[in-house]
């Protein structure tokens, strides 16, 4: 099944996703652009390591006359070279966090940020009707080769975010710190830390396009890293997906770094010098983050699952940062997207600040305990009828909901102060049901989350 988000485009290559499907996004995008700009646009393309990847950038790129190619690097550079080269759009060709057998394309405007929703539905409407027969490739197509300039150009925005004097900090850190970029786009992260020379990070599975583990790094997938994390000596580790927009941690005992408490100590770092501002977080996100920002008098926005929604918000608010606890991604301004190896640097950087080992920086956050859980459905089910059953069972309890987006948004069933349940239909993944309980109770965490589940399963 072809996925089509405002999230992107993806499916498994060759049967769901082809390179007619390629082409026509390809020729609506160059219109949309074109349209935009009032002129021939300029675009930057960049690519993950997937095996399909270089044939879909060939085929997405057909009509446009001018392109920059960055080659394969992270999606968070491939979003700072459009800004860097002044482009009017981008395309990033991956399949993020889905399996090798997936690929798809994300759609960047000017600003270097995933497009709007609205404009992705437009794009997405009319790719269904566009006929590959009337598609023309451009006259006189120049492709320009610039990964080192891109990759310079991600480099300094680093080090703009990170401060000379957090640089030190982090090539000071006494601590090693293993990294994992699976093969993925993230095996730039090498050219990137002799850039900075920073010498602290061992890196393994650097091969391109050799995906040792599963691709969404998590608690299973990332499981074998504690066995090279004692081998080294390391402190914590890191894991990429294969774009190395999202990332996870391990720490030395094999237990995973929950998201939230990640966002939560990144922001409590930054806001201390940000003090009164705003913030914008996911509703998935743990409150941990809300009482981390408010005790610094920063006001908290939440906005429906989406990268995208959080940039927008962050923009409207003129927010430092924002992010997605519910999946530890973490977006600084000017970036406009989660960046892993931003993430991974930024938790170096508090280590060395604070002279602490992470696990001792993560129990002084606010205690909350956040559980999460995913239902897969047979066949397309009901989701207005299931939305219904859960807000009339929780309604008869007390509890009260707060709802973002249409039927395939984020529905939070909240209880008190302190508690509450999560629920949203994947857009990326078909028939797909997230759940997120969190409460400052880990009892009544696990057992709404388990009430939850019973009725969802009836």
């Amino acid at each position: 099944m072809l996925i089509e988000s405002f999230s992107g485009v993806r499916g498994i290559y060759g049967s769901d996703l082809t390179l007619e499907i390629a082409k026509k996004y390809g020729a609506v995008f160059y219109a949309h652009l074109k349209e935009t700009s009032k002129r021939e646009p300029l675009l930057v393309v960049g690519r993950d390591t997937r095996s399909h990847s270089d044939a879909i950038k060939d085929n997405i790129i057909l009509p446009f006359s001018e392109v920059i190619d960055v080659g394969v690097l992270p999606l968070p550079a491939v979003e700072q070279a459009v800004r860097h080269f002044r482009a009017d759009g981008g395309i990033m060709v991956t399949a993020s966090h889905n399996e090798p057998e997936f690929n798809g394309f994300k759609l960047l405007d000017g600003t270097g940020a995933i497009v709007s929703a609205k404009v992705m539905k437009s794009i997405i409407d009319s790719a269904h009707i566009r006929s590959v027969a009337t598609i023309q490739s451009a006259k006189h197509q120049m492709i320009r080769l610039r990964r080192d300039e891109a990759l310079s150009a991600y480099v300094a925005l680093l080090e703009l975010i990170l401060g000379k004097e957090g640089i030190e900090k982090i090539r000071s850190l006494p601590d090693k710190i293993l990294a994992d970029p699976n093969g993925g786009a993230g095996i730039a992260l090498r050219e990137i830390l002799d850039s900075l020379a920073i010498p602290n990070v061992i890196i393994i599975n650097e091969s391109a396009g050799n995906f040792r583990r599963k691709i969404e790094p998590n608690g299973a997938s990332l499981k074998y890293l504690k066995r090279h994390i004692l081998r080294h000596g390391c402190s914590l580790g890191a894991g990429f997906d294969s774009d190395a927009d999202r990332v996870e941690m391990l720490l030395p005992d094999g237990k995973l770094v929950d998201g939230n408490a990640v966002l939560g100590l990144v922001a409590g770092n930054i806001l201390a010098n940000h003090k009164g501002c705003a913030i914008a977080i996911n509703d998935a996100t743990s409150q941990s983050v809300r009482k981390i920002a408010e005790s610094h008098g920063c006001k908290v926005e939440e906005v429906e699952v989406g990268e995208i929604n959080v940039v927008e918000a962050m923009r409207r608010l003129s927010s430092p940062l924002g992010g997605e606890g519910s999946n530890g991604g973490i977006i600084i301004h000017p970036g406009t997207c989660r960046d892993g190896i931003l993430t991974l640097l930024l938790v170096m950087k508090i280590i060395s600040e604070e002279g602490k080992n992470i696990s001792s920086l993560l129990a002084s956050l606010p205690a909350f305990f956040t559980k999460s859980d995913t239902l897969v459905f047979s066949e397309s089910p009901d989701k207005g009828a299931i939305r219904k059953a859960v807000k009339d069972h929780f309604a008869e309890k007390g509890f009260h909901f707060q709802e973002t987006g249409d039927e395939n948004g984020g529905l939070k069933i909240v209880a008190g102060d302190s508690t509450f349940l999560w629920m949203r239909f994947s857009r990326t993944e078909a028939n797909t049901l997230r759940l997120i309980a969190d409460s400052d109770d880990e009892a009544v965490c696990h057992s709404l989350l388990a009430e939850l589940n019973k009725l969802l399963k009836k």
